[in-house]
């Protein structure tokens, strides 16, 4: 008897078969560098980048070339896939910062690449010759005709390999975040940290002195990643001694963290005793970072390195962090603030009030500005309000607002003459005013969120969210953010950044990515079902003599007899090539022309004549069970 060529599946996927070297060597390129520049783009933690790349294009490579049942064409697409999707869930925010940007663009190009080589396998393969057998001269593989494209049958491993990449895309889409928080907890060193002349003025820079006289530097580069459950203001630095121009602080003094972490709570923060707690984690970004920004009133740091701290409860790192170092913090906050509760607030005591409500330098119609707008309120909830209230009616946000001149008085120029200016301008005249009218407040610069990543659910701090805001001092509270920029009017728009066309790109590449692993798949499955349709309705009408049901009652005994010799019919298998490939595992040729007959009952114009249907259907009764196994 004749071995059955459709016994055993092969163990070659049929689209590697006849592919020419370079086409292979391409895609495996390809496919390493889609892999390889996804990897990079993930978060080091201080490690070399360089490292990441080696090995996820190891990987990409090492998968075309090592999983030989499965399919080039599917392989090549679901790595792709996969690496999209470590982009988006891990290294979303990285992207859209310097080089990285550069990373991303390169990894777009590549991927292109790999998915446009992969689709064209079939178009390169070289074809194979047909497989005859002796006695008929048949393709067996398709009853005489070439193989249809993508008749390929899949393997048990291809198929297991799919499932395990889908399954693993739903668990890095469900799963992501807890992951990322579980995989990247902790501090990191991150790289040696660059201290260049962009680096001054950021928020992210201390100093003891903020000039009001120069523009801040706000680009979309991002500055931090930011994993809370709570977001509110990070503050960096306060400061609470103003001269007209600049702000500094009235004590200098730092004292270093001990190694616990434990941090020392200003006496003049309640909230560092009973306010509700946080837990924070930090990731630079930047190439430097010197002032460690954290929501108020750090309690205990975890970081890389020793940490200093002054008086009023902000930190530093004694050596200047850089780009991929991360600190963990955790604070605590006063929550459920209302009106009523600062209204009830007793009065702020004699010591506090010296230092931050003693009456600033200002000009004499920023006096007389102050009294007239809080004349008759006694409350300093009351006096913020109707000073924010006065700002947002008469002053504009805009970065492009004119510098105050040479030796004038920053918040006078403000208020009197151009009335447009950026957050630290708005944020000093509410300060002013505020401690004019004797309500204990001080300046504080940060950071404030703004792009949260729906993927990672991590916020994207860039340069442009850096802020300042009036922090304000109520008895039983403590110190309480005023953010009086909110609510002035902007007087334009702000300038057009790239963090949306980022994200387009991003999502793009994921609906690229899943298109071209899952249309093949989907157009298969309709193929299948169509064909699945049209047997039914083929055995239907074998079943109710409707019309000539001779093709259909033959075809529905042929597939009787191929399930009793363990060959079922592939869904998408044609009536020739199933009997032919029978034939071969029955070890009776006549098969083949029963296939041929039954197909040409039902397409062709030339009728079967009585003679050939019985000689078919004599064929089909003399099919003897197959032997017995042992």
């Amino acid at each position: 008897m004749a071995r059955s060529l459709g016994s055993e599946r092969p163990t070659i996927a049929a689209d590697r078969v006849g592919l020419p070297h370079r086409m292979l060597a391409a895609l495996v390129a390809t496919t390493a560098g889609s892999v390889g520049l996804a990897t990079q783009l993930l978060p080091t933690q201080g490690r070399d980048p360089t490292v990441s790349l080696v090995g996820g294009a190891f990987a990409g490579a090492l998968a075309v070339v090592a999983l030989r049942s499965a399919s080039v064409r599917a392989t090549t697409r679901w790595m792709c896939v996969v690496a999209a999707l470590l982009i988006i869930r891990f290294g979303a925010a990285t992207v859209g910062s310097g080089s990285e940007t550069g990373k991303l663009l390169g990894w777009l190009f590549v991927t292109v690449a790999a998915l446009v080589l992969a689709s064209r396998v079939e178009r390169t393969r070289v074809p194979l010759a047909p497989i005859a057998t002796a006695t008929t001269g048949h393709d067996v593989r398709s009853g005489g005709a070439s193989p249809p494209l993508g008749g390929v049958r899949r393997t048990a491993f291809g198929r297991t390999v799919v499932a395990v990449v889908c399954l693993s895309g739903a668990a890095a889409i469900g799963l992501g975040p807890t992951v990322a928080a579980g995989v990247f907890a902790g501090t990191s060193g991150g790289r040696d940290a660059r201290v260049g002349p962009g680096t001054r003025g950021s928020a992210l820079a201390a100093s003891d002195r903020l000039d009001m006289a120069s523009r801040p530097r706000l680009t979309d580069a991002v500055v931090m990643t930011v994993t809370t459950p709570e977001p509110g203001f990070w503050r960096s630095q306060v400061f609470d001694v103003w001269d007209g121009r600049a702000w500094t602080r009235s004590d200098e003094g730092v004292f270093r963290v001990p190694e616990s972490g434990r941090v020392t709570a200003p006496p003049d923060d309640v909230a560092a005793d009973d306010g509700d707690e946080v837990k924070e984690r930090f990731r630079v970004v930047a190439p430097f970072a010197l002032a460690l920004p954290l929501s108020p009133t750090a309690r205990v740091i975890d970081a890389p390195g020793p940490v200093q701290q002054w008086t009023d409860g902000s930190l530093i790192a004694a050596r200047p962090l850089g780009e991929g170092a991360s600190y963990s913090v955790t604070s605590r906050r006063r929550t459920g603030l209302t009106p009523e509760l600062l209204r009830s607030a007793a009065p702020a005591p004699e010591d506090l009030l010296a230092r931050y409500a003693g009456p600033p330098v200002a000009t004499e119609r920023v006096r007389a500005l102050a009294a007239q707008i809080t004349a008759g309120l006694t409350t300093d909830y009351d006096k913020v309000q109707a000073i924010e209230d006065w700002l947002d009616a008469n002053t504009e946000y805009s970065l492009d607002a004119p510098l105050a001149p040479l030796n004038g008085d920053v918040v006078d120029d403000f208020l009197f003459e151009s009335r447009i200016g950026w957050c630290e301008q708005i944020a000093s005249s509410l300060t002013v005013l505020s401690r004019l009218s004797g309500v204990p407040a001080r300046l504080a610069t940060g950071y404030v969120p703004a792009d949260r990543d729906a993927v990672t659910g991590r916020y994207t701090v860039r340069e442009r969210d850096a802020h300042a805001w009036t922090e304000v001092w109520f008895d039983g509270v403590g110190w309480v953010p005023f953010d009086p920029t909110a609510g002035v009017p902007l007087s334009g728009p702000l300038p057009d950044t790239t963090a949306a066309v980022v994200s387009a790109i991003s999502w793009a590449l994921l609906v690229v990515g899943a298109v071209a692993a899952f249309g093949g798949v989907v157009i298969e499955s309709v193929r299948s079902l169509i064909a699945r349709l049209r047997r039914r309705s083929r055995r239907s009408t074998a079943t109710t003599g409707v019309g000539d049901s001779w093709p259909a009652t033959t075809e529905v005994v042929l597939e009787r007899v191929g399930e009793r010799w363990g060959r079922p019919r592939e869904p998408a298998e044609t009536t020739s090539a199933y009997a032919a490939d029978l034939a071969v595992r029955v070890g009776d040729d006549r098969l083949v022309t029963v296939g041929a007959s039954v197909d040409r009952a039902r397409y062709s114009a030339v009728p079967v004549g009585p003679e050939e249907r019985t000689f078919v259907e004599g064929v089909l009764g003399s099919i003897p069970d197959p032997p017995p196994t042992t």
